[in-house]
């Protein structure tokens, strides 16, 4: 099911994705640049480094910054407009999944004037590029400089040297230039919509920088405010991030986002980036923050509060071989990367039960699990007998789980929860084999029937739960008092 939250955060992956190919368009004519700048000085150094052949290459080499600053206008002009159409398509696809369509499309009568604000930031960066190079060459002419110092000082990679600083500033500029139009024209079409939606607000997200986040953008993260007022960020009114007026101290890097915001919506999680410290600030690898969040997108709000209470003390980390698995000792979930790879949120959400049923961590000994104590146990016990106890009830679940076609046996959390309840007896495609609980005797079957009973309760496939409840009745009671408990 589509809901408002994963489609803007669906919007904001592309939007990002976007800004990222757009700084490797960037880099790309950079790159171009380096390499006959450098041609040219080779030449140089092969032929006579003398003055007149010195002043021929400074000519030589002004044309190639004229023809380059050129063809940099006019990627970002593309750039840019990608990024205006993409702005008001937040808007509109988050207003159509919510059934409150505002019925037109955003007028483009803003864009030139905001292409040629941008322009002017490349105008600046290539008229630095020539008199940097222009004043290393010259010293060559003086004679002060051998061809080799000259190569370096310029930069023999694109890494090093003045074309390190170019290079590095073109993307900025690039990405920061594509966010700020993004954001310009989000605000745009949220002014227009909002005079035919009753109540539309706009929200701030952060964007969750994996090293440098700033406290104030941070702290902004979920706040909201009508379309038309601006957001107070750290003291400083933003109509939007990146916005006009706004110190460019609070601009630069700052990949921070505003989405269209509803009370309607208000029951949705709050959106998250990927990196972003609100949910598992303990996760530092950006793509592993990403996988965490995206595997929570659908879960109820207790999930939301149990990830608020136990996510900072969440650790992950990402690992090669095949095998997933949460280590209570190390308090650290392992995940494999085919198991990323899947992105279907099941490794996660379960292995997440397991770090839950530990209770974040503050336990690390299985037999203090959650699981393991109180009346989950017994009641595992209870649903083990009633099943065995009846061969019609035993023959159902087989048909539906164990059987090839069987409607819930490729189903990984179902599968593997009956196989914990029946001691294999009935299991699907997944489980945890006979060798498995045998090496885990008195809490091995507890465990894994708490983490399905989790990843199940997470998904909030209300199918899936509907069956659990009708099949596990106890069972399903005594892991809601225990979630409820949290």
């Amino acid at each position: 099911m589509i809901t408002v939250t994963s489609e803007i955060r669906r919007l904001l992956k592309e939007k990002d994705r976007a800004i990222r190919s757009g700084e490797r368009t960037m880099r790309a004519v950079m790159a171009n640049l380096h390499k006959q700048v450098m041609g040219e000085l080779s030449g140089a150094a092969l032929t006579s480094w003398d003055s007149y052949y010195l002043k021929k290459l400074l000519g030589n080499v002004e044309d190639l910054m004229g023809a380059t600053q050129g063809k940099a206008r006019r990627e970002l002009s593309g750039l840019l407009d990608d990024m205006w159409d993409r702005g008001g398509s937040l808007v509109d696809s988050t207003l159509r999944v919510a059934d409150l369509s505002a019925g037109f499309r955003i007028g483009r009568a803003s864009i030139d004037a905001l292409k040629e604000y941008s322009s002017s930031y490349l105008e600046k960066l290539f008229g630095d590029a020539w008199y940097g190079i222009k004043g290393e060459i010259n010293l060559g002419i003086l004679g002060a400089q051998t061809p080799q110092q000259v190569a370096a000082a310029i930069g023999k990679t694109l890494q090093s040297g003045r074309f390190k600083n170019y290079a590095n500033r073109a993307e900025t500029i690039t990405r920061t230039e594509m966010g700020r139009i993004y954001s310009e024209a989000t605000q745009i079409r949220m002014a227009e919509a909002a005079q035919h939606v009753e109540g539309l607000e706009k929200q701030w997200v952060h964007a969750g920088h994996p090293r440098q986040p700033r406290p104030s953008h941070v702290a902004a993260h979920g706040q909201h405010v009508p379309v038309d007022k601006p957001f107070m960020v750290g003291g400083i009114a933003m109509m939007y991030p990146r916005g006009p007026g706004v110190p460019v101290s609070e601009i630069i890097r700052c990949g921070c986002d505003h989405v269209p915001y509803h009370a309607r919506w208000a029951e949705e999680p709050v959106i998250t980036r990927g990196g972003d410290s609100t949910a598992f600030p303990g996760i530092r690898n950006k793509a592993m923050c990403r996988y965490a969040e995206e595997s929570l997108e659908a879960a109820p709000e207790k999930v939301r509060q149990i990830v608020k209470r136990f996510g900072p003390a969440c650790k992950v980390r990402k690992k090669a071989r095949p095998g997933s698995y949460y280590d209570f000792r190390k308090k650290t979930i392992s995940i494999s990367a085919d198991s990323l790879r899947d992105g279907n949120g099941f490794v996660f959400r379960h292995e997440f039960g397991h770090f839950v049923d530990m209770e974040g961590g503050t336990q690390v000994s299985a037999a203090r699990a959650l699981s393991v104590r109180g009346g989950f146990s017994d009641a595992l016990r209870l649903e083990n007998q009633g099943i065995r106890g009846s061969q019609e009830r035993l023959e159902r679940l087989k048909a539906d789980i164990n059987s090839v076609g069987g409607r819930w046996r490729t189903d990984q959390a179902v599968s593997d929860l009956f196989g914990a309840v029946t001691n294999n007896l009935v299991v699907g495609k997944y489980g945890h084999w006979g060798a498995y609980y045998r090496a885990r005797s008195g809490w091995g079957h507890q465990m894994q029937a708490f983490a399905n009973l989790f990843e199940i309760y997470a998904r909030n496939d209300k199918t899936v739960i509907r069956y659990v409840k009708q099949e596990l009745p106890d069972l399903w009671a005594a892991f809601e008092g225990i979630i409820d408990g949290l």
